[in-house]
């Protein structure tokens, strides 16, 4: 059953979350950083949550960084409004989004976000860095974006293979 692999989570409220991630020494490891303020990585069903807080990655080989979390993929993320600070400089390469780093095959519906970001990673977006095979609908972003990234845009950094995309509003 597909189901049996998902996590669920309704009806959560995270504060003040804090997560700082200095990497020392990084020049021999090419581990990828997965970070978020909920999940690092996962496939889950999210529903009605909030998470306000801070999430910093710093000096990492690699990195996939947002608010909710790093990575999705096969998701379902409904009613979710996301605050505060996304902050990604990853050595070589990352992904950051107020929401999620990176998205595959993911559906994000009704989603708000007043998230400052920076970042030196390659794809960023108020929403999500690089958003792949996935549905994106009725999302609101009023926040804003430091970053020289050469894939970066107010709602995705990136979308591509034939995502889908309706009623984004962007301001940054």
């Amino acid at each position: 059953d597909y189901w049996q692999n998902n996590g669920y989570v309704i009806d959560l409220g995270l504060e003040n979350v804090n997560i700082n991630i200095l990497v020392l020494n990084n020049e021999n490891t090419d581990a990828t950083y997965y970070v978020g303020g909920l999940s690092g990585s996962g496939n889950f069903i999210t529903e009605r949550v909030y998470v306000v807080g801070k999430v910093e990655v710093q000096n990492a080989s690699r990195s996939r960084v947002g608010l909710l979390s790093g990575d999705s993929s096969g998701s379902i993320i409904k009613e979710v409004y996301i605050k505060g600070v996304v902050i990604n400089e990853p050595k070589y390469y990352g992904y950051t989004g107020g929401l999620i780093g990176k998205s595959n095959s993911s559906i994000l519906e009704n989603i708000y976000s007043t998230v400052e970001i920076t970042s030196t990673g390659s794809y960023v977006g108020g929403i999500v860095g690089q958003m792949d095979s996935g549905e994106i609908s009725n999302v609101y972003f009023n926040g804003s974006i430091s970053s020289s990234a050469n894939y970066k845009g107010s709602i995705t950094g990136y979308m591509g293979n034939l995502s889908k995309a309706r009623n984004l509003y962007g301001e940054n």
